[in-house]
């Protein structure tokens, strides 16, 4: 993995709570030029020396006993693996502390148990991992069984507490139209997210993947997103920001977003993200501010490509949703408007980038395709409707695209 491009100058004066300790932005930087700065996730001294256990599952909640097994480690920390079974595990609100290392293999599939989400990060140097080897499917989480009138929030890995090292690979997710993100990254550093793909309901109205809501030098790639936002990154609390993000290979099917960015409250550092492709989704990248006081120093986004559908494309409180203001009469009355929260209806941009993002954003190589000619102007900048030239070609779309106003 390449070392890092390290961010220069401005430092903010936004501060993050990590492990009870406020540590400044200024610390951070100064951290980061060390010659040492990691790139994501690195191999904690001692790891192949931790004492390792099986763990196989039985009838009932499985979470007792593994709560047991985290503690019986004590404060070195140790490896859990997940056998494969022929019966699911059912697992809820699991600590990953200190140096606790889980590994799942092919096969295993965990279930969200009434206990709530699966594992919840709380600690320095932890992972949870599917194998990358052996035989059969890749691990899977399955949201819980859903009860009639019951909301359900699913999240099957949340990272929060501000520590530093943690991993999360290879695994799939299964959701059922539940509310959240399975996937929650919050103040966390030092870390890599990849080889995650979601399938089940999530086309009928996901919120989506992941929600990132803060964290610095942290890797994402190769992540399959259905329904929602496959990266969300925003924040709802004012200790929050993100600096030295790298995205790679970044995907939704159906949703709203492959990529967005929404700094709500915050001045951030630096994010950058290639190879983000939609297939049937609102919008493939969309990225706004909040004037002065919710920014980055730059955000990077190159190689974007969206994939027209004449329907299944997701909109998020869609009788408020401005993005929709100029899409053709032909597409917008196809769009069907369920009960729930989101309504449905042809893909509409490739970009949208509001109009005070375009300091700090730049995209390059951006492009439809299978996109209607007169349907390529109807882009960006919620609700600004760009001139509409008689032949509106693919380079001229770039231009338009990309042009700061």
């Amino acid at each position: 993995m390449t070392m890092k491009v390290l961010l220069a100058g401005n430092a903010l004066n936004t501060s993050i709570h990590m492990k009870n300790k406020i540590i400044t932005y200024a610390a951070c930087l100064l951290g980061m030029f060390s010659s040492q700065a990691q790139a994501g996730w690195s191999t904690p001294p001692g790891f192949h020396s931790l004492p390792r256990v099986n763990f196989e599952n039985e009838p009932g909640d499985d979470t007792p006993r593994f709560v047991r097994q985290i503690r019986s480690f004590g404060p070195t920390g140790g490896i859990i693996r997940i056998k494969r079974s022929s019966r699911e595990y059912h697992l809820g609100r699991i600590h990953v502390t200190d140096n606790i290392h889980i590994q799942i293999e092919r096969g295993v599939r965990i279930r969200q148990s009434a206990q709530g989400n699966v594992f919840v990060m709380l600690g320095d140097n932890v992972s949870v991992t599917g194998a990358t080897s052996g035989t059969g499917s890749k691990a899977v989480f399955l949201a819980m069984h859903r009860r009639e009138g019951v909301s359900l929030r699913f999240r099957a890995i949340i990272a929060q507490n501000g520590g530093s090292n943690f991993l999360m690979q290879n695994f799939d997710i299964i959701e059922n139209g539940s509310t959240f993100a399975p996937i929650e990254v919050r103040d966390y550093s030092n870390g890599t997210v990849r080889g995650i793909d979601m399938a089940g309901q999530g086309q009928n109205g996901s919120w989506g993947t992941m929600q990132l809501q803060g964290g610095a030098n942290v890797d994402y790639f190769n992540i399959d997103g259905l329904g929602g936002q496959t990266a969300r990154f925003e924040q709802n609390f004012a200790e929050s920001f993100f600096d030295d993000i790298n995205l790679r290979n970044i995907r939704v099917r159906y949703g709203t977003t492959a990529l967005g960015i929404s700094p709500h409250n915050t001045r951030n550092g630096l994010i950058r993200a290639s190879l983000i492709r939609s297939l049937g989704a609102g919008n493939c990248v969309g990225i706004n501010g909040n004037g002065t006081t919710a920014t980055y120093r730059r955000a990077e986004v190159r190689d974007v490509v969206a994939t027209f559908r004449s329907n299944g494309a997701q909109f998020r409180n869609f009788g408020a949703d401005r993005n929709t203001d100029f899409t053709p009469e032909r597409f917008k009355s196809r769009i069907q408007r369920p009960s729930n929260r989101f309504g449905r209806g042809a893909s509409l941009n490739c970009l949208r980038i509001a109009d005070d993002s375009r300091r700090w954003a730049t995209t390059t190589g951006a492009r439809h395709e299978g996109f209607p000619f007169e349907h390529y102007n109807y882009i960006d900048s919620r609700g600004v409707q760009r001139p509409q030239p008689a032949i509106l070609t693919r380079s001229l779309f770039i231009e338009i695209a990309n042009q700061r106003r």
